[in-house]
């Protein structure tokens, strides 16, 4: 609200913004780290507790380099009329959640956090290999 106020992210009565989604990978281990003394034989696992390093982060499907990838899912808003293209709303949630589920839920969760803006468009945008397509 201080920099709407201070007219550096654009008209708050025909507010324009950008939005766009990204998979976020962990260097965290889905299979935790062993923290029992069992001795095994090969082939054979143990069911004792593991340590996890990220406790938040799940498989999902990157359909850019159409891959699984063990983490998070990004989703942000950038003012669009403005000079300097600020951030205004930042969403991340578990990998098995699609961008595009979660920019609708981020876009409602902005529309409701700033009801003194008049939201008037927003750029979506998804990639493929080979295009870059804007709704």
């Amino acid at each position: 609200m201080p920099s709407l106020s201070m007219g550096i992210l654009g008209d708050p009565n025909k507010f324009n913004t950008a939005g766009d989604g990204t998979c976020m990978p962990t260097n965290a281990s889905p299979y935790g780290k062993k923290v029992c003394n069992c001795k095994l034989k090969p082939g054979e696992h143990c069911d004792c507790p593991r340590l996890f390093s990220d406790l938040t982060a799940s498989w999902g499907w990157d359909s850019y380099n159409e891959q699984y990838y063990y983490g998070h899912t990004f989703h942000g808003f950038t003012a669009c009329d403005s000079f300097y293209s600020l951030p205004i709303h930042i969403k991340c949630v578990t990998a098995e959640r699609h961008n595009s589920v979660t920019g609708v839920y981020a876009l409602k969760e902005l529309v409701d956090l700033y009801p003194e803006i008049n939201f008037y468009s927003d750029i979506l945008t998804y990639k493929t290999k080979k295009k870059y397509y804007v709704k």
